[in-house]
């Protein structure tokens, strides 16, 4: 039987790219960039990205075929200007490492009440201390699917956690409105071998969905640790009296 070509060079499910994009020249194509377009980022660090605000339905960055792309400085949203785009690790044919914190989050409550749609996915975070971190953006649809994450020891001082300890953090303290929209699913969350400071997978305080998904390697490892508080999941009510709505169906969780 004849074989008819698609015309397309890429491989089954891989993205097309729209827009092809450098270390130097991103800010500009991501800019330039129409709702339903794909960037592609070439090989570097892109830890300048602050994200960008699109129509509905928004665009896709991800890497190139074959590109090795880093965040080494983490990442910076502002929900007040950041809507309706994707980060796609390996949809383009790349790789995507997030190296260090991705805050989301907002001084006030400006911008904390808008459906943001944000994607992070098929994406490897990697930062030593709070992979993720979100303040109060209600009813704001942020989705993280098929990504791994790998946490390292917190920070100790005094006896207690420095800093944020543990992979995912979401914190309603500094808002009043309780952060609402969030999705976790698909995803790995990993301690590391020598895990002996404090530790969470997942600390949370609003309600989220957390589906899917592997935690594995949270357990004490040095029992003399000044700081032992390891905890796979930990959720509490919010100083702004979130509390409940929490689905957490079909995961695994194991040595903990």
């Amino acid at each position: 039987a004849a074989v008819t070509s698609s015309g397309s060079s890429d491989p089954p499910g891989q993205l097309s790219c729209s827009l092809n994009a450098t270390t130097s020249n991103f800010t500009t194509q991501i800019a330039s960039a129409t709702p339903g377009q794909v960037v592609c980022l070439a090989s570097g660090d892109y830890s300048g990205f602050t994200g960008t605000s699109k129509s509905s339905p928004g665009i896709t960055i991800t890497s190139a075929p074959g590109a090795a792309v880093t965040f080494n400085s983490g990442m910076s949203l502002n929900p007040s200007n950041v809507q309706n785009f994707t980060l796609d690790g390996t949809g383009g044919g790349g790789t995507m490492t997030v190296g260090d914190e991705l805050d989301i989050e907002t001084s006030g409550d400006a911008g904390l009440n808008k459906a943001l749609n944000l994607t992070f996915q098929n994406l490897a975070f990697t930062a030593h201390d709070g992979n993720v971190v979100l303040d109060g953006p209600e009813n704001s649809n942020i989705t993280f699917n098929r990504d791994t994450f790998v946490d390292a020891n917190a920070a100790c001082s005094g006896g207690s956690a420095s800093g944020y300890s543990g992979i995912f953090y979401v914190d309603n303290a500094g808002s009043s409105t309780t952060q609402t929209g969030l999705t976790v699913e698909n995803s790995v969350l990993v301690a590391p071998m020598d895990l002996w400071n404090p530790g969470r997978a997942v600390q949370d305080g609003a309600p989220m969905a957390f589906e899917n998904n592997v935690v594995t390697g949270f357990v004490d490892h040095t029992e003399s640790a000044s700081c032992n508080h390891i905890d796979g999941l930990q959720w509490y009510s919010g100083t702004n009296g979130s509390t409940g709505g929490v689905t957490f169906t079909g995961n695994l969780c194991y040595d903990h």
